[in-house]
């Protein structure tokens, strides 16, 4: 009985030496703060000094980005409620206790927010761009400097990272212009490029070897800037590595150029007809292939059924993956996935690919001869 008294009596003393007090904060208060759990590799980039920003405007869903990545953030709720307890000092053990000294709660969490890596948002790097684009030098003089973006005003609005932006600005084929990011607007770009053409075979120049310096002084007198033309030639066009301001046109961007300038004239052609204007329209060295009309047009008919062609093009449908989605398929209730493929592409990641982003957001099935087709889910 004395061991057994004895034996009790260290188990208490055990006890008791394992216990350690809680009390909680006089500060505390549930709504006090937010618990997020982090990806390692954000969190490895909090810990080299680099910070990461929260964005929302208005009823925009908040995201994360980094300065390479963005994630989305979504609330995720807890079956029990959790008490956070600092550490005794900052970076200190986290499950260090002592019972001489009480643990303080500082707070209560019933959900946290977790980070899904997602495209960045670029409908309203559109939407801010072409609000003021440029249309020429005299219709400028109107353009109220409160529509323009500095870098600055991109970043803090736009919700990517600082890298994602930069590719953003590039596809949007953006330019700086007096500290203020800056877009051709569509009927200017397309009046430029037709007078570039035109100086091409003036000045005897080739599509592979084309100088901004010969455009600029030959249109000069046109009062088209250079870097108007800069522009138009970083779009149609690479820079010829080696040789200052000259550039390579690409042969598909020119035809898809004149293709569109074609489309806009009417609501819907006769595909023949329309080839054969379009062939008409092209330099004499440039063949147009049906291949290049990709994502800026859809072809109906076929399979005994007379063909005809629109204008429909990938840059003017919703920049929002799952609004995409939904405005293709509103076109069209069923598509082939060598049609639908294009318009999507541009979400595409190294990790990511367009059949990826097809399985989640569509469904699909085999078609007549074998065909891969879509639906919506």
């Amino acid at each position: 009985a004395a061991a057994g008294a004895a034996a009790a009596a260290g188990g208490g003393q055990e006890q008791q030496k394992n216990t350690a007090s809680l009390v909680f904060s006089p500060l505390f208060s549930s709504p006090r703060f937010k618990l997020l759990e982090l990806p390692d590799e954000v969190a490895a980039q909090l810990q080299t000094t680099r910070s990461v920003v929260l964005k929302a405007e208005d009823d925009e869903e908040m995201v994360l980005c980094t300065d390479s990545q963005t994630f989305s953030v979504k609330i995720a709720d807890t079956s029990n409620a959790m008490l956070l307890v600092p550490p005794f000092s900052p970076g200190g053990d986290m499950l260090a206790f002592s019972a001489e000294t009480p643990r303080v709660i500082e707070g209560q969490v019933n959900c946290f927010m977790e980070l899904t890596p997602c495209p960045p948002r670029f409908d309203k790097l559109r939407r801010l761009l072409h609000r003021a684009a440029y249309a020429g030098s005299d219709e400028d003089k109107d353009v109220a400097v409160a529509d323009l973006c500095t870098w600055n005003s991109l970043v803090e609005r736009i919700q990517a990272s600082e890298g994602e932006l930069r590719k953003g600005l590039v596809h949007a084929n953006a330019f700086e212009l007096n500290g203020y990011w800056r877009v051709l607007h569509e009927d200017y770009e397309a009046r430029v490029f037709d007078l570039v053409l035109k100086t091409i075979v003036a000045e005897g120049m080739t599509f592979s070897n084309v100088s901004l310096r010969l455009c600029a002084a030959s249109l000069e007198s046109n009062a088209i800037e250079p870097f108007a033309i800069k522009a138009v030639l970083q779009k149609y066009g690479t820079a010829i590595e080696g040789k200052d301001n000259e550039y390579a046109l690409s042969s598909e961007r020119v035809c898809r150029f004149c293709a569109i300038q074609i489309l806009r004239q009417h609501d819907s052609w006769v595909f023949d007809d329309f080839m054969a204007t379009w062939r008409a329209l092209v330099p004499d060295d440039v063949e147009p292939l049906e291949k290049y009309l990709k994502g800026i047009a859809l072809v109906s008919g076929g399979d005994g059924l007379p063909k005809s062609i629109a204008l429909y093009e990938a840059s003017s449908l919703p920049a929002d993956i799952k609004q995409r989605f939904v405005t293709l398929f509103q076109k069209r209730d069923v598509w082939q996935l060598e049609d639908i493929a294009p318009y999507v592409a541009e979400f595409a990641t190294e990790t990511l690919t367009t059949d990826k982003i097809l399985f989640k957001h569509a469904r699909s099935f085999t078609g007549p001869g074998g065909a891969k087709m879509y639906t919506k889910r």
